[in-house]
């Protein structure tokens, strides 16, 4: 751990020590949780199909696909588990993977982000900058995030990443990657070690609900991922 200053204006050294410890047992808690929460909207169109449940576990849903990226970011940060390998293993597992997420390339991404917060270089600036904004604009923007628009843009974008299209970039800034000399042989292993992962995670999530008996349902995830995710990650950017 970096050393801690001795003195700020809030808190005494010995209260910020106690804050940055890391806690297995409530992180555990807390991913236990989380997923409870998945599970139970599922459970809740399951045991009561209806357009108002649906409703319900697709804003549940996209809530906890933003978990799921905040667990992403605090494993990035080493901040989740003091065993590096086990925090890194659940931040890919059951944070950045179920998101088609890289916890490893956001990782990277993100410490720019804190070398530059707030300035011209900070790759994120983008998803601040157009905040205040006119009431018309906003319902735009929420219409767009709730008819899947942006998820789906968002989402061919990330593959594209993955892809190694255009380089890593959650901020909204495109930015093409040369093919030249580029072989196939490493389009194909970057092809399988970017989607393996979230692949095989999200099969596992359709794979249970097919064992219940409701495979298709595994559609409120993807739903929720086109709209809900896209909206509540708006919210979050205008009150960062």
């Amino acid at each position: 751990m970096s050393q801690i200053p001795s003195s700020t204006p809030y808190l005494t050294l010995e209260e910020r020590t106690d804050l940055m410890k890391k806690s297995d047992g409530k992180a555990f808690l807390a991913i236990v949780i989380h997923w409870s929460w998945i599970a139970g909207a599922f459970a809740l169109v399951i045991w009561a199909p209806h357009f108002l449940t649906v409703l319900i576990a697709l804003l549940i849903l996209g809530g906890r696909q933003l978990a799921c990226s905040v667990l992403m970011h605090d494993a990035g940060h080493f901040a989740v588990f003091q065993n590096k390998k086990i925090n890194d293993t659940v931040g890919q597992v059951f944070g950045a993977w179920p998101i088609f997420q890289d916890m490893v390339a956001y990782r990277y991404y993100h410490l720019e982000h804190h070398q530059t917060t707030g300035l011209e270089e900070d790759p994120d600036i983008l998803l601040t900058r157009g905040y205040p904004t006119s009431r018309r604009s906003m319902i735009r923007k929420i219409l767009r995030d709730l008819s899947g628009i942006t998820g789906f843009k968002a989402l061919i974008g990330l593959i594209m990443m993955h892809l190694g299209y255009l380089e890593y970039n959650l901020g909204k800034k495109i930015v093409r990657v040369s093919q030249k000399n580029r072989s196939w042989s490493a389009f194909f292993l970057r092809l399988f070690k970017k989607f393996a992962g979230p692949v095989a995670i999200n099969l596992a999530i359709w794979s249970i609900l097919a064992l219940l008996g409701h495979p298709w349902y595994y559609l409120l995830w993807i739903g929720a991922y086109l709209t809900t995710f896209q909206l509540v990650i708006r919210i979050r950017s205008i009150a960062e």
